[in-house]
């Protein structure tokens, strides 16, 4: 009998064998989405062969339930790119497919379009300064060849730089995929991709209604000069002719997905760009240090494109190891009198913490010394049993009871949250309006959205306490003073990229008040995070955080695999995790370095238990390697799961 192979998508290792009824049979072409029954149940997958002829089968072959698809979605290329996905991030190759190509879902891709169809160029005047217009060379030169190499812009003149290099790409007839963090729909780089490009853009939410998916795939696949812009499921649009990817803010944790597969999508963008044959734009104000690192490397080609409009904010540190002395309470003397000032103005307030303002680490608040774990270099984590331990390589030591580098006896824990903020504000500024913005108080996308609507638009809020959340792709026109209540609790953090984070961050809050002032609130104002924010200077920023990473072996210098054990019995829990750790170091023939297992940072999430593995290593190749015989050795309940976090962002 002639039978198709199907992959389908469920986290199941190879491929099935179906039949085509003979309705079906004219149909039938490699890289098209089947219904197909499976087990009990009615699953997605693609025919990855057909005319396939056997004499029987050690299962029952049934019936495929139906096509889905027009044209095939799934083209050799991006068989070999999610293939790639698969391996490198040690995921059943069906999860990595029906992430790929998402099957139903609830929210709806809009499909923007215009009667008008004019080109950028009529809004944005091409007046490019040299290192704009070197970079566009550059660019232009590998588009119009369609070769594949990747770009670095690095600064805040990138935005008529992609958008011409789009335009150009657009002109010749190929598709652009753009990646950008989150889906906003009245941010401003929306805004302007409207503008410029009506009638060819495509934005592509992370669900869409089941309905649209047939529509949106058609027009991606027949239109030519399409615009995909989206988050990282939209690498895997099937753009037919590719000419360009662009991926915005390139170092956001949002690339990263946090559910199987674990991939993220900067780098699969990447190895698409390679795939296809096609220039790879990473474009960000401050780059990743991998990113970075590689462009030093002249791996990748590197522009700076500095501004010269002159709009830069006062940003003013605040030393809270003097203003403890005489002042107990959140705010500093300076950071009150601020907004007093500006309440007297009728201007607006942000404050901004962190949104894990609780996370305990010990410091010192007369001379600012942080405690460390002095084999890996993170913060410790203060427990309440008085003990300081590291969550990488479960050093621990007694909470002391005076600082060890002065010797003095204020040091404490710190963490504080939102609400404690809030109150201290009303307290101290009882005539103004003061909201606080985070996850316990928007509880929805809609209170969230109405409450930036109430402060940014209708500006019925005087003081803004947020987190995260408030620093999005808005403009706050009536906000002339930022507060960073603690930028201690930002690079502090038991996190190895907690300094690349921190200096990310302030910079992004210094960039939304042009005109106005940041006041950062610290007690180490001397740490290179602190000072590179203030000067301006992600260089100096950089040579610091090299040496660190360098000699603790960190990326760009080793690639590391996080390994989380999780389950609702903390002894199976353990268990398991010793078994994993015993069986890695007993086949560990590739140098590499073994770190726990140890409680995870949150060691607890929805009453289940979490322990955590990390490996060091030089290859990903030999920790793929080293993992998959391991896993087979050990026995795992059905109550524990294993996640395999391959270069992973948040380690916490």
């Amino acid at each position: 009998m002639d039978l198709i192979e199907v992959i389908v998508f469920l986290p199941v290792e190879g491929t099935y064998y179906y039949s085509v009824p003979e309705r079906f049979s004219s149909f039938v072409e490699v890289g098209k989405r089947v219904r197909v029954p499976f087990r009990n149940r009615k699953v997605t997958g693609f025919i990855v062969r057909k005319d396939i002829k056997i004499e029987s089968a050690d299962y029952e072959i049934k019936d495929i339930i139906d096509i889905l698809d027009d044209k095939p979605v799934l083209t050799p290329r991006m068989l070999d790119l999610t293939k790639w996905v698969a391996e490198y991030y040690l995921c059943p190759f069906g999860e990595v497919l029906k992430s790929a190509f998402p099957d139903s879902n609830p929210r709806r891709a809009r499909l923007i379009q215009s009667e008008n169809d004019t080109f950028i160029k009529k809004i944005y005047p091409s007046n490019l300064n040299p290192y704009q217009k070197g970079a566009l060379e550059s660019i232009g030169n590998f588009v119009k060849e369609s070769r594949f190499s990747v770009f670095l812009l690095h600064g805040v003149g990138e935005f008529e730089v992609y958008l011409q290099a789009i335009r150009d790409v657009v002109r010749k007839g190929k598709g652009v995929i753009v990646l950008i963090p989150e889906i906003s729909e009245d941010g401003l780089t929306i805004e302007r991709f409207k503008e410029a490009f009506p009638n060819k853009i495509v934005i592509l939410h992370s669900k869409t209604l089941k309905s649209e998916r047939s529509q949106r795939l058609k027009r991606i696949q027949k239109e030519e000069g399409i615009i995909i812009i989206g988050t990282r499921q939209a690498i895997f649009s099937p753009v037919p002719n590719l000419g360009l990817i662009v991926i915005l803010e390139e170092a956001e944790v949002t690339y990263k997905q946090k559910g199987l597969p674990m991939f993220n999508a900067r780098d699969v963008a990447i190895m698409r760009g390679k795939i296809e044959d096609v220039p790879v734009l990473l474009v960000s104000t401050t780059p990743s240090i991998e990113s970075y690192y590689k462009a030093k490397k002249r791996k990748y080609y590197y522009f700076n494109l500095p501004t010269d409009d002159g709009e830069t904010p006062r940003v003013k540190i605040i030393d809270m190891r003097k203003e403890w002395r005489d002042n107990k309470g959140i705010l500093s003397d300076y950071l009150k009198k601020a907004i007093e000032d500006r309440l007297g103005k009728k201007e607006q307030v942000i404050l901004f913490l962190n949104r894990r303002g609780l996370a305990r680490f010990i410091q010192c608040r007369e001379c600012g010394h942080v405690l460390t774990c002095p084999n890996c270099e993170i913060s410790l984590t203060y427990h309440f049993d008085k003990s300081c331990r590291c969550h990488y390589c479960n050093w621990k030591t007694p909470a002391p009871s005076y600082c060890p580098n002065c010797k003095g006896y204020e040091i404490t824990h710190f963490g504080f949250g939102t609400q404690h903020v809030e109150q201290e504000l009303k307290w101290l500024f009882p005539k103004g309006k003061v909201v606080r913005v985070d996850t316990d108080s928007c509880k929805s996308k809609k209170v969230f959205e109405s409450t930036i609507d109430e402060f940014r638009i209708n500006r019925k809020i005087d003081i803004l306490i947020g987190t995260q959340m408030v620093i999005k792709d808005l403009e706050f026109q009536g906000v002339s003073l930022i507060g960073v209540i603690s930028g201690d609790t930002l690079f502090n953090l038991p996190d190895f990229r907690a300094g690349e984070r921190a200096y990310s961050l302030l910079t992004q809050i210094v960039r939304m008040v042009r005109k106005g002032e940041v006041v950062i609130q610290s007690y180490n104002p001397a740490h290179y995070v602190i000072r590179g924010v203030k000067t301006g200077d992600f260089h100096a920023f950089y040579r610091k955080e090299i040496v660190s990473r360098k000699r603790f072996m960190y990326p760009p210098f080793a690639h590391i695999v996080n390994i989380i054990i999780k389950g609702k019995d903390e002894k199976e829990v353990i268990k398991v995790a010793t078994n994993l750790g015993d069986c890695l170091r007993a086949d560990n023939h590739f140098n590499i370095r073994i770190l726990g297992p140890v409680p995870s940072i949150i060691s607890k999430i929805k009453g289940r238990f979490r322990f955590q593995i990390i490996l060091k290593t030089k290859k990903p190749s030999d920790a793929r390697k080293l993992l998959t015989k391991s896993l087979y050795e050990i026995s795992i309940p059905s109550t524990t799961s294993i996640n395999i976090d391959v270069d992973p962002i948040e380690m916490m």
